[in-house]
């Protein structure tokens, strides 16, 4: 597959193409380079002119290229390929992207496949930096509200826990609110610490923070001890000098009938019950 039977006989196409801020290549039906643009060749540190006529594999390296190999065989069978992915460079930091293979087809056969990959790392993390609460890094209230949807949308088993913090407010009346900003952090810290790998916990306002536990086939007596443990490790764990931490909490179960707010009110009414228990307990319902 030439230059010349690539971009036919205008440079017009290979001018925007080596001018965008893409990685551009081609492939033959072998996964043997035949172009690449200037950014690709920058990206991954090699000539325009030396890529031409080496495997794939040598040019982004055999962890990506087993990663994405699948997604070549199917464009090499004749299929475009549009998919997100995430990969980590040789400097250590993860980069998302968007890629986009397209079959080339020369006098009616297939010679090979166009690729077309594009950084989505700033977009990402633009969006991650708008689903994260500042003080704590922990989701915000925007991600909860927006994961809790998806999860009545799943079939499957899951639970909601409301957690919040006994008597806050006299942290921040007797030590100040920096003091009271430092708890928040810490008992955040312990709530990453102690969650699973698939549960997400967020902090959804003041001193007030949930946890969506996914698809849990969860008896009652066991939802009931996973927030007692966590009661009892945080009124254990060291946050402010002098002054135990502890926590009211508030679960209950997804039944099929529900709906976001039916959901938050029968959690919130567990917690409460909590509260008015006597603080540092569970209610389930």
């Amino acid at each position: 597959m030439s230059i010349k039977a690539l971009f036919g006989s205008t440079d017009l196409y290979k001018q925007f193409v080596e001018l965008a801020p893409v990685l551009f290549f081609a492939v033959d039906r072998n996964l043997k380079c035949t172009y690449i643009n200037n950014r690709f060749a920058t990206i991954h540190g090699v000539s325009q002119e030396e890529a031409v006529g080496l495997h794939l594999a040598e040019l982004i390296g055999e962890t990506s290229f087993k990663a994405n190999l699948n997604f070549y065989k199917k464009a090499l069978s004749g299929k475009t390929v549009k998919y997100k992915g995430l990969t980590r460079k040789s400097d250590g930091k993860q980069y998302y992207y968007s890629a986009t293979y397209e079959p080339f087809i020369l006098d009616g056969e297939l010679v090979g496949f166009t690729g077309t990959v594009q950084d989505r790392s700033s977009e990402y993390r633009l969006a991650e930096l708008s689903d994260t609460d500042s003080l704590t890094g922990l989701r915000n209230r925007r991600k909860f509200d927006r994961d809790l949807r998806a999860t009545l949308r799943k079939k499957g088993q899951s639970a909601l826990v409301m957690m919040d913090l006994d008597h806050f407010k006299a942290i921040n009346d007797n030590f100040g609110h920096d003091v009271g900003d430092e708890v928040l952090v810490k008992v955040s810290r312990f709530y990453k610490k102690y969650m699973r790998h698939k549960d997400v916990v967020y902090r959804i306002g003041g001193e007030e923070f949930a946890i969506i536990l996914h698809n849990n086939d969860i008896e009652d007596n066991e939802l009931a001890e996973y927030c007692n443990q966590l009661c009892r490790r945080l009124a254990n764990t060291s946050i402010l000098q002098d002054h135990p931490i502890t926590l009211s909490i508030g679960a209950t179960k997804v039944l099929a009938e529900d709906n976001a707010s039916s959901l938050m009110r029968r959690a919130d009414k567990a917690m409460y019950q909590a509260k008015y228990s006597g603080r540092n307990q569970v209610s389930i319902i």
